[in-house]
Formats: C-alpha cells, sequence, structure tokens
C-alpha cells in the first residue's frame, strides 16, 4: 500500500531484460535494461556503434549522448521496447518526437541529490540487482540485502513513505509486470550507506531538454 506516494511518472514501458553477467566490463550495465531505463528499443537496435550493444551491455549516459547526436528518437508506440536485440528501424528512427541537449549525472552517493532530480522528472539509476531477495521481490517496501556491483538499469520513477514510516524509492524495473508490484519496486530510501540500497545513488542520471 502506497500511502503517502509523493512524485510518480508512469509513463515507462516494461519488458525482460538480463543481468548478473559476470563478463560485463566494469561501469557497463548487462543486458538490454540500459536501453529501457534510457528510454526505449531505438536504442537497444540504433545504439550499437560504440559502448553501447545491445543487449550485450550499455551505459545509460552514452545512450542519452545517442540521442543528442541522432538530433531526437521517436515514440515507444512506434518503436515498441522488446528487450531483445534487432535490425535498427531507420525509417522510425528518423521520426523525431522528442529531442534533449544533453544529460546530467546526479552527485554521486547522495540519495538528497538523487530525491531532488527524482522530483523533477524520472531518473536512470544502475543498481546491484544480482541478490536472491531482490529478484524475487514481489510487494512492500524492499528492505532486503544486496550489493553495491552495479548490474542492472532502472528508472526511478518516484518516491514515498510507507504506512509504518519507512521511506522509499519508486522504482520502474524492466522484467514486465508479473515482477514485483506490477513491474515496480519499492526500494527502502534515505539508508546509513551513502550509497544508497543496492547501490541506487552511485550511478544516475537524466537527459535535459531543449527550450
Amino acid at each position: 500500500m502506497r500511502s503517502a506516494l509523493i512524485f510518480f511518472y508512469s509513463e515507462i514501458s516494461a519488458f525482460v531484460c538480463q543481468c548478473c553477467n559476470s563478463n560485463a566490463e566494469p561501469e557497463t550495465i548487462t543486458g538490454c535494461c540500459w536501453a529501457f531505463s534510457a528510454v526505449a528499443q531505438e536504442l537497444d537496435d540504433c545504439d550499437t556503434k560504440g559502448e553501447d550493444q545491445g543487449c550485450q551491455g550499455g551505459l545509460m549516459d552514452d545512450a542519452f549522448q545517442f540521442i543528442e547526436k541522432n538530433k531526437g528518437l521517436t515514440t515507444e508506440s512506434n518503436y515498441p521496447y522488446k528487450g531483445v536485440d534487432g535490425t535498427c528501424n531507420s525509417n522510425e528512427e528518423a521520426n523525431h518526437a522528442a529531442t534533449i541537449n544533453g544529460f546530467q549525472d546526479v552527485p554521486a552517493n547522495s540519495e538528497d541529490a538523487l530525491q531532488k532530480a527524482v522530483a523533477n522528472q524520472p531518473v536512470s539509476v544502475a543498481i546491484d540487482a544480482c541478490g536472491f531477495e531482490f529478484q524475487f521481490y514481489s510487494s512492500g517496501v524492499f528492505t532486503g540485502s544486496c550489493g553495491t556491483q552495479l548490474d542492472h538499469g532502472v528508472t526511478a520513477v518516484g518516491y514515498g513513505e510507507d504506512d509504518d514510516g519507512t521511506k522509499y524509492w519508486l522504482v520502474k524495473n524492466s522484467w514486465g509486470t508479473s515482477w514485483g508490484e506490477q513491474g515496480y519496486i519499492r526500494m527502502q530510501r534515505d539508508v546509513d550507506a551513502k550509497e544508497g540500497l543496492c547501490g541506487i545513488a552511485m550511478q544516475a542520471s537524466y537527459p535535459t531538454a531543449q527550450t
């Protein structure tokens, strides 16, 4: 029960991707979830010439750089997220619906800074999602054990406080609506560790839009 949900962004898509790839390069998010966290399937298919390599792994910041260089991104309805690699649809890729002029990294290891960012827009975050408790999360505020080996990209879309006073982040995952709370997880917020639970405050960023 979300008794005091303060901020919540719902325009986020969801499908399955992989994590826990022990062969991943340091600082690289494995699977296709980096694209989900940043925006969409178009990134999986078309952003493949640099660090980002579809469902072989990538980085959210590099995804934002691709969008800026590409001069925009199409809508999810035009280019639905599938969570698997495909061939870049150049016709849809050229049909730009939104543009950005860059991205902003949230100051690392500060849940206060992350909260300020999430209060304004959804934020791409990297977390350690390989723990048993996280992977089999079903409901409630997650306070389980997890590390800070960042291996999975998700989107922080809100924050709030549970009935018992436990503060939480509302996070959209990419593992489908049958996982967690309809594809979301409420992760404990304001923990003692500066990195945040599962390292949520370590590597966060968001795009900046043109005005």
